[in-house]
């Protein structure tokens, strides 16, 4: 029972007295309405009675007591009725007040992100959080273990870029180098532009060997890529001429590049005095790098570092002997990426992969081919088998 529920059952108690001691007070006024006519009518010849015979007494007594029976059955018939239907629309109307308080009350408090950062504490908003996707996926473990990698993953990254877009171009290599390398290598300009958070003054880019070398170099956010490259017998680790960077340009103004040795890493560092006024501001990032792959390693490739929003990826391969492109994505996004690739030969060696929704870290594609000196065998063959 609620605290205002015995006040309410005082104030009925209060009104049904007040009414029945007004319908008392009309009951008798009727009885001695009715002793009036009475004693009118027994004074009829009497003349000292006259100005009271004058008065109706019998019709004032009829019209009272037709106003007692109706109030008795108005209020016992009619009105409880009313005052049934009119509590009962009260309720309603009440209780759809305060499911739509609620409602917006939960709104406010749940998904308006002043509200959550002014009224509750990490942990609390860490408590709601799991909750939610606990409630959404049915699987507690699998929601908080979830939840609690990914919070840990993205506290990792204090850069988010947008507008991503990366232009990967197979090339063959310079000639110069010799036909041997001309018929193992290939060429593979990587140009990348997008929008960022301009945090530091001086950018590294370097070639790395190995994943682990990567790994080891995650965290450093110092640096602005990590190309890796297996190393080979042609172009070792610290070969000069396995990597290379053309450019790199912050808002159309062109960084020096000095080649240089950073952690054992064959590096660029990109540097210019007017980047320090664009520290902590968006800016448009682009720069572009080269690197020599093998073609009978039949793949490349490239991954998002920093949680992005909307990626687009190109894969140029035209002018070399490659004959087709597979294209194998893992973006750790809730959305399909949209993949276009070439139909009929005399399209363009183009691939192009598009998804306009967040990418996490280590998203990417991998780009896999076929070459035509491959291809040629089979089709020998296939050629052999039909006309035999």
């Amino acid at each position: 029972m609620s605290a205002a529920e015995p006040r309410l059952d005082l104030w009925q108690r209060i009104y049904r007295l007040k009414l029945s001691r007004t319908l008392l007070l009309f009951s008798l006024i009727t009885v001695l309405l009715f002793v009036a006519a009475v004693i009118s009518d027994n004074h009829q010849e009497d003349g000292s009675w006259k100005l009271f015979r004058s008065v109706p007494w019998e019709a004032l007594a009829g019209a009272s007591l037709s106003v007692v029976m109706i109030a008795f059955a108005y209020e016992w018939s009619v009105r409880e009725e009313s005052r049934t239907i009119l509590t009962q629309t009260l309720q309603d109307a009440l209780t759809e007040v305060a499911e739509s308080s609620r409602h917006r009350a939960e709104q406010f408090l749940l998904f308006d992100a002043r509200s959550i950062s002014q009224l509750l504490s990490d942990d609390m908003v860490d408590t709601v959080a799991r909750a939610a996707l606990t409630r959404r996926i049915g699987d507690v473990q699998l929601a908080q273990e979830s939840y609690d990698g990914l919070v840990s993953r993205l506290g990792q990254y204090s850069e988010r870029l947008a507008d991503y877009r990366c232009r990967i171009m197979l090339r063959p290599v310079d000639p110069a180098l010799g036909q041997a390398v001309v018929d193992r290598y290939s060429e593979v300009f990587v140009d990348m532009r997008y929008e960022t958070t301009l945090t530091r003054s001086e950018l590294w880019l370097g070639c790395v060997p190995n994943i682990e070398r990567y790994n080891a170099l995650a965290n450093d956010e110092s640096w602005l890529t990590k190309c890796m490259r297996p190393p080979t017998l042609t172009f070792p680790d610290q070969d000069k001429r396995a990597f290379n960077v053309q450019y790199v340009r912050i808002e159309g103004i062109d960084l020096k590049l000095t080649r240089e040795r950073r952690d054992g890493v064959n590096a660029f560092a990109a540097r210019h005095p007017d980047l320090l006024r664009f520290l902590n501001k968006r800016v448009v990032m682009e720069y572009r790098y080269s690197s020599k792959v093998e073609k009978t390693g039949h793949s490349y490739m490239q991954t998002v570092v920093h949680p992005t929003r909307k990626v687009e990826f190109e894969f140029d391969y035209d002018g070399t002997d490659i004959f087709r492109v597979n294209v194998f994505d893992f973006f750790v996004s809730h959305k399909v990426a949209s993949i276009v690739t070439p139909r009929t030969p005399n399209d363009p060696k183009t691939v192009k992969v598009y998804l306009p929704d967040w990418v996490l870290p280590k998203s990417g594609v991998i780009l896999s081919w076929l070459l035509e000196s491959e291809v040629e065998p089979l089709r020998e063959k296939r050629n052999v088998q039909s006309s035999g």
